[in-house]
């Protein structure tokens, strides 16, 4: 984070704990290919479940600052 934050990079979590209905939700629309539905694990399998997950929000992916900064320091 202060690595980031040194490189004018505003790092913020998009997603975290998940209940079992929120991940079935979730889980559900992405095996249906709905719109907006992103990859999901099955419900009791997530780590989002367990709150040993987050996800960081990254408008878009590829061309986003904050994606492209996590592509050059993440690993």
């Amino acid at each position: 984070m202060r690595a980031a934050a040194a490189d004018n990079i505003a790092v913020a979590i998009n997603s975290g704990f998940r209940s079992y209905p929120e991940q079935k939700f979730l889980f559900e629309g992405f095996k249906k290919h709905l719109p907006g539905f992103n990859r999901a694990a099955p419900p009791g399998t997530s780590k989002h479940q367990n709150g040993i997950a987050f996800d960081i929000r990254v408008a878009g992916g590829d061309g986003d600052p904050t994606y492209e900064w996590l592509k050059r320091n993440g690993p």
